[in-house]
């Protein structure tokens, strides 16, 4: 990849010759720096701003990481890759690079977000049902206690999409095996790719779309369909969902590069923490953790829990 030669004003232009695209993509992946200087990737739903230069996105106070690591280190990147539920196959991929601001205030109503909660109504059903009596907006009152992050493009790159490839393969894993590698090899088949996540130093994340071969011998993992690779601290994301924007499966994954023998090699450390389980009891304790996050992020600030506009939430579903 390139060194960052455009600036805001071109890069603005790019995403406006794009924005059809963009605004058709469900999900998109965003990487954030993390302390350690580690661009980690999750799934993200976006809108673009009315003036076709800004990228805008949210996140709720219960997770509020990308919101740390963006006040610490500006910079971002966002891959649109997945056409799931467009109904489109023309679709390029693209790769925004950029930085991003996320300021301390709580969002609780839609205003000024209007078309982002309104497309996310429309496009993710499921969601409607938050608020539609008193123990969901009780359960659910923290994923509307959001932190509004915007992204500003130096850098908007279209490439061809590739074309649909089948599930990834993986060896045969024992019950007694564990770690990093036993376990992503074990969630592999359950997806046709992975976003991979670098950073050259002082640059914007760079997203690449690969697929993975398992290496059992190196502990590692060969990727294939990545280009202007370096080696170094690394991150992968496995995601997907269907065309609602539900039955969402999530992984993460820390990890490095490395090129032995003239292949690169992608070799896990850690696993992050699972945002989607298929269990149902363990869903529920997603959710209770999600409550005690945002009244931890509260209470350290010294704020009290926030009342929630749901007339306005509610009004964004009728008009979706």
């Amino acid at each position: 990849m390139a060194s960052m030669t455009e600036n805001p004003t071109t890069a603005a232009a790019g995403l406006r010759d794009l924005r059809d695209a963009v605004d058709a993509y469900r999900t998109c992946e965003l990487a954030t720096m993390s302390r350690s200087g580690v661009p980690i990737t999750w799934p993200a739903v976006c809108t673009v701003s009315p003036a076709a230069d800004r990228i805008i996105l949210t996140t709720s106070i219960s997770f509020p990481q990308k919101a740390f690591n963006i006040r610490r280190d500006p910079r971002v990147a966002l891959l649109f890759s997945d056409p799931t539920g467009t109904g489109r196959t023309d679709l390029p991929q693209i790769l925004v690079r950029g930085t991003a601001t996320c300021p301390q205030e709580i969002h609780t109503g839609t205003q000024g977000m209007t078309e982002y909660w309104r497309r996310l109504a429309g496009r993710q059903p499921s969601s409607r049902g938050y608020v539609a009596n008193a123990l969901g907006r009780w359960l659910f009152d923290w994923y509307y206690m959001r932190l509004v992050i915007t992204v500003t493009p130096l850098e908007v790159i279209r490439t061809p999409r590739d074309a649909p490839a089948g599930p990834m393969t993986a060896p045969r894993i024992g019950r007694s095996e564990d770690g990093a590698f036993a376990r992503l090899c074990r969630e592999l088949p359950g997806f046709s790719s992975a976003v991979l996540a670098t950073a050259a130093v002082d640059e914007p994340p760079v997203l690449r779309r690969v697929r993975l071969h398992a290496d059992r011998s190196a502990g590692g993992f060969m990727i294939q369909g990545g280009r202007d690779l370096a080696a170094g601290p690394a991150s992968l994301l496995l995601h997907r969902h269907d065309d609602l924007l539900s039955n969402q499966r999530q992984l993460g994954v820390l990890g490095a590069l490395a090129k032995p023998e003239d292949r690169w090699l992608f070799r896990p450390d850690r696993l992050l923490p699972n945002m989607f389980p298929d269990n149902p009891i363990e869903m529920m304790r997603t959710l209770y953790r999600a409550r005690g996050s945002a009244a931890r992020y509260l209470e350290r600030r010294g704020l009290e829990r926030p009342a929630i506009d749901w007339a306005a939430h509610r009004a964004c579903e009728v008009a979706a």
